[in-house]
Formats: C-alpha cells, structure tokens, sequence
C-alpha cells in the first residue's frame, strides 16, 4: 500500500482527495511536462520520463479509486475515520460478488459506486451483475446517461439487443437534455468533448492469428515512421539515425537507401499515388523523393523551429506540413513553392492528419486539444479538448466516419464525426499510444505502443490481436488490412513484418 501514497505525491496530492482533484492535478502536471514544452533535447528526455511517471501514479490511483470508491482517506485507516462506515453500509445486488463490488456510500456517491463496480464486473465478463450494478445506480440516479449507456452496451454483448437498444436510446436523450440546459452560440467556439465515462478493456475475443515472418536489418536507432507501397510490395522505414530504406516485406531484403547520415528523420507522408515520398528531418527539410528512381525530386525549407508531421493532400498535388512551433504551411508539389500558410493560432502540433474525401484537416495539439478544420471553408469546424496529456498519432477510417486518436494517457479514443461525440475510450496499452493506422478499413485500426501492437475492431469494440515481439517500445506502425500484413518498427530501430495467419 505504500506506493498509492508515493503515486498521490506524484501528483501533489494527499490520501483522500476526490476524483476530480486527482485529474485536475494530472492535467496540470501533464502539460508542465509535456516534451514539446521544452527545446533542449535532454530537457526533453527527462520530461518525458517525468510524463511516464505522472501518467502511471494517474492511472493506479484512478485503479486505486475504482476499486475503494468510498475511501476518502488514507488506506487501512480506522473505520472511526473512515466517512460513510458500516452503519451506512447499501450491499451490491449480487451477494456472491466478492467484497470489492460491495457499496459504502449512499445517495449519488452510491449510484457512482455501482456504476464504478459495475464497470469492473464488464471488464471480468460477468455480465449479468454487472447489469444488476448498473440497474442499481440507475434507480439511485434515474438521470444517469452514463449508466444506462453501459448496461446496453453490455445487453448487447450478451446478444439483448432490444434491451440495449432502448438504453442506448435513453442515454443519448438524457445526454442531448444536458447539453441543451447549457447554451452554445456557436458550435466552432471551443468545448469539452461528449464522454463515454467508461473506459473498455476488450479481451481478445476474435483470436486472430498474426505472425511476425522476419525481422528486417535493423535501423541504428529508433524507427521514426512505416509506409507500405498502395498494393503492398514494398515498405519504407524510416530513423532518427538520418537513414530512410525501402524493402521487399515479403522477402525481408532491403532494396534501396533514399538517404544515409543526415539529420534525423521526423516523419515519413507518401501520394495518393504512391509515386512520391515526402521525408522531414530535424534540419527543418522536407525532401520530395521520385519512389520508384529514388531520385530527389526537391527539398523544401519551411521557416519553422521543427517538423512535428506532414500529410499529402488526396485528390490535389499539395503537401501539408506541420511544425512543433504551430505553424501549417500547404506546398505545391510541382513548384515546389509555399501556396499558403492556415491562419492557425495554436501551438505545439503534435500530429496532422487529413480525411479520405480531403474536406477535413484534423490538427492535434501537445496539449490534449484537437481541432477539425474545414479546408474548403478556411475555418475551424469544431475544436475539442481532452485531459489526455496529448495526443500522439490519429487516423481516419476509410469511410471517413471515424477518427481514432492515440494518446499519452494510453487509451485511445474514437470519435464519432457523423454523431459529433465521442463514443469509446479504449484501453489495453501500457505507456502512450505512439502510432495508429486504419489498413484502409472501415472498421479496423492497428494502435502502437509499450512493447505491443494492437488490433480493434472499432464498430464492435473488440480487441481483435495482440502482437508482441519487440524488445523495446513501439514506436511507429502502419497496417494494410487487404493485403493481411502489418509492419511495426521499435525504439531499438528493429523492424518486424507480420502476416495474418488464420482464415477470415
């Protein structure tokens, strides 16, 4: 019980603070130490050590919190100390559940409780109780969106989909009731994002089979950026050792070397076409590569601190670019001239990403905060922002219905643009989320990070794979869902290509 404390000094906090002093201390100290707050590159390091250890003393006492919901004050203390001891003691529905799905609180801290334990029990796949959880917290807090959103969520894994279909119901009106009760007069002005207060941890319940078939030479040092050519038969990687390759995945051979022993390489955006490489490094360049020659087409010098991402546009010859200093420029690829720059009063970008149907320009910032940005207008759609410690990588499903967020709080996050919310936070990494990609899919999505790479099914929430083979963290992605083959690159610069093996 000793590290809880040492996890609420973390955080700058005493045994016995409520849940949203323990976030509002987080997000404090997560964009204190956030990396990009810093330009040294030891400064950096070690804030982004501190931001592990932030992010881990956040997330056990979160554990710690669900587990005990009515201890306000320090473990094991004496029940005289103790608020809300037995005397008030409500006992969950289920009295065959083990002692830590009992209730000690009453009135709203009662139907949270239930709800926390009934969360809990999703998470152990005992459904029917935590049903008769969520069915307690709804009577205690008839108001409660929350609840009625998870039981029917779990009404429908247990194949009730009439059940889950009327709670789903309730809880988009009371949600909608909500947010009417709060005026907004302009829907682009900056909000907090609709939650799911419920964080998933799917267990692999599809059992795909994937199967790494060989380790490529590995890079110097760490793998920055994963591209698969269109139709799969070659992949580039690139590294903060300056070097960019191109190999035969299948063959596990390398078959050219763009570039060796130059600054490090930032981040890797490849044409619709798949003719043309785009590459930054550190310098701050952009260099545009002719794929199939190898030759160097033209080498770009945005005036910018640094490159934080960049993104080809889908149907046009342009080339966005993103810098760590907020600015976001838009080249013209066969002039090799700035078009324009985004009237853009953010900084720290974090990443960049574009939609399928190259309407939407979606800009994530250090901070947590994330902007839609409609291009054909020239102005922002929506603007969100989420406690998150910043968000790492996102992508756009094929259909252009979702965009999948991978955070340094771990989860990852899905929203929903045709709903305009936020419909799950999954979770299952243990260090932040550093790569996502969508394998062109409607449905799938691969997410990097710790040591593993996971695989989801974002229409059901399942997690479909877990892929461990790397000795060190997962670093960058990128996942073709037709072709089965999925390439992830590691912070030691090794490289594995996977295939999936079962039948689909």
């Amino acid at each position: 019980m000793a590290d809880i404390y040492a996890d609420y000094e973390r955080l700058n906090l005493k045994i016995g603070a409520s849940i949203a002093e323990v976030k509002a201390a987080y997000r404090t100290l997560a964009k204190r130490w956030h990396p990009d707050q810093f330009s040294d590159l030891e400064q950096k390091k070690q804030a982004e050590e501190e931001l592990k250890k932030i992010n881990d003393a956040y997330q056990k006492i979160k554990a710690f919190l669900a587990e005990n919901p009515s201890s306000q004050t320090e473990p094991n203390s004496p029940p005289g100390d103790r608020p809300n001891s037995a005397s008030t003691t409500n006992h969950s529905p289920s009295e065959s559940s083990s002692a830590q799905t009992r209730i000690y609180t009453s009135g709203a801290s009662a139907a949270e409780a239930f709800y926390q334990a009934g969360a809990e029990l999703t998470k152990a796949g005992k459904y029917e109780e935590a049903i008769a959880h969520f069915s307690s917290a709804i009577k205690l807090n008839p108001n409660y969106a929350e609840a009625y959103r998870h039981r029917g969520f779990v009404y429908s894994l247990m194949g009730l989909e009439l059940g889950a279909e009327s709670d789903l119901r309730k809880a988009k009106e009371l949600g909608l009731t909500s947010q009417n009760r709060t005026s907004r007069s302009d829907r682009t002005a900056q909000s907090e994002p609709e939650t799911v207060s419920e964080i998933l941890t799917p267990q692999n319940s599809k059992g795909q089979t994937w199967q790494w078939i060989h380790p490529l030479e590995p890079h110097d040092d760490e793998v920055t950026g994963l591209l698969f050519s269109p139709n799969g038969k070659s992949l580039i990687s690139a590294s903060k050792d300056g070097s960019i390759k191109l190999w035969n995945p299948l063959k596990g051979t390398l078959l050219a070397a763009l570039e060796t022993r130059s600054a490090a390489i930032a981040s890797l955006a490849l044409s619709a076409n798949g003719e043309i490489l785009a590459s930054a490094n550190a310098m701050p360049e952009v260099k545009l590569w002719h794929l199939r020659t190898g030759a160097l087409l033209k080498t770009l010098r945005p005036n910018a601190e640094a490159i934080a991402d960049l993104t080809f546009h889908p149907h046009q010859p342009i080339l966005i670019v993103a810098s760590k200093d907020g600015s976001i420029t838009f080249w013209d690829l066969r002039s090799g001239k700035l078009v324009k720059g985004l009237n853009w009063q953010k900084t720290s970008v974090s990443a960049l990403e574009i939609s399928p149907d190259g309407r939407t320009l979606a800009i994530a910032s250090g901070d947590g905060s994330l902007v839609l940005w409609n291009l054909s207008l020239n102005r922002p759609m929506r603007t969100l922002d989420w406690p998150c410690g910043g968000i790492s990588a996102m992508t756009f499903t094929a259909d252009d219905s979702r965009l999948v967020l991978g955070c340094q709080d771990h989860y990852l996050r899905i929203w929903d643009r045709v709903g305009d919310r936020l419909v799950a936070t999954l979770a299952g990494h243990e260090a932040a989320v550093t790569s996502i990609s969508s394998g062109h899919s409607r449905n799938a999505v691969a997410s990097g990070g710790d040591r593993t790479v996971r695989l989801w099914n974002l229409e059901t929430r399942q997690l479909l794979a877990v892929l461990d083979g790397h000795e060190a963290a997962v670093t960058a992605i990128y996942f073709l869902e037709p072709q089965r083959i999925l390439a992830s690159g590691s912070a030691d610069g090794s490289i594995l290509i996977w295939r999936r093996t079962d039948e689909p």
